[in-house]
C-alpha cells in the first residue's frame, strides 16, 4: 500500500468527503490526473462538478517524494443546490494531505485559473502582487495547515507548460529541517510585520490577522519539529 493509497477519500467535516471519482495515468508513468468530488454522506449525493483537479506525482526513488499539483473549485452544485466550501473546510482537505503525502513533497496550489477563481484566488494575486509573504494569503496560509514553510510563487506559465499560474508549499524533510525553515519563514514574516503595520491597505491588514492565526502553528512546530 503505498502513500497514494491513503488519498482515495479525504475527510472535508462529519457531513461531507471527497472521493476519488475519475482517475488515469498521465504522459510521465509517475503521474496520475485525478478529479476529487464532494460527496453529501447523508444523501450519498456526489457534486456535478470536481472540487480538485490535477496531478498528482508518485515520486521516483531516491530522486522525488512525490508532489500535488492542483486546482480547486470551491464551489460547486450538489443537492441540486449550490455549495460553497468554507475556508475550515478547505483548511481540513490541505491538511489532510499535507499528513499524508511523504516528508520532503510539495503541493502546488494554483491561484490564477481561466474558469472558477473565488475570493480565495482573487486575495491570493492581490497580496502576492503587493509583495505580501506567502504564508500570509489565503491560499499561503492553507499551504501552511498543509505542513509547508518554504514557498515558491509561480508567477508565469513556463511557456504555457506549466498550467495555471500558482503557489507550491513545500513541506520539510524532518524534525531538523522544520525548525530551521519555521525559524526562517517567522523571521520573514516579522521583519514584514515591522515595515508594514501602519498601513491601512486592507489586502495588508487581512494578511497581517493571517499571522496570529498561523502563529500558533509555527510555535508549536518550533517546539515539537512536526
Amino acid at each position: 500500500m503505498t502513500w497514494f493509497n491513503s488519498l482515495m477519500v479525504i475527510p472535508v467535516d462529519e457531513n461531507y468527503i471527497l472521493e476519488l471519482f475519475e482517475l488515469h495515468d498521465h504522459t510521465f508513468i509517475e503521474q496520475k490526473y485525478v478529479r476529487y468530488f464532494l460527496k453529501d454522506l447523508n444523501t450519498q449525493d456526489a457534486s456535478v462538478s470536481a472540487v480538485i483537479e490535477g496531478l498528482i506525482s508518485l515520486g521516483r526513488k531516491d530522486i522525488t517524494p512525490g508532489w500535488f499539483d492542483i486546482d480547486i473549485y470551491p464551489g460547486v452544485k450538489i443537492n441540486n443546490q449550490n455549495f460553497e466550501l468554507s475556508f475550515s473546510q478547505l483548511c481540513n482537505i490541505i491538511s489532510f494531505l499535507g499528513k499524508n503525502l511523504p516528508k520532503g513533497s510539495h503541493i502546488m496550489f494554483s491561484y490564477s485559473m481561466i474558469t472558477g477563481e473565488t475570493d480565495l484566488h482573487k486575495e491570493t494575486w492581490r497580496a502576492l502582487q503587493k509583495q505580501i509573504p506567502a504564508p500570509l494569503t489565503p491560499i499561503g496560509e492553507l499551504l501552511v495547515h498543509g505542513g509547508a514553510l518554504s514557498f515558491k510563487n509561480w508567477y508565469f506559465a513556463e511557456g504555457a507548460l506549466e498550467g495555471n499560474i500558482k503557489l507550491q508549499g513545500n513541506i520539510p524533510l524532518d524534525k531538523k529541517d522544520t525548525r530551521i525553515k519555521t525559524r526562517k519563514l517567522m523571521e520573514e514574516i516579522e521583519n514584514y510585520m515591522n515595515e508594514n503595520r501602519e498601513r491601512d491597505d486592507e489586502v495588508v491588514i487581512r494578511a497581517l490577522e493571517r499571522f496570529e492565526r498561523i502563529k500558533k502553528i509555527m510555535l508549536l512546530k518550533l517546539e515539537t519539529g512536526s
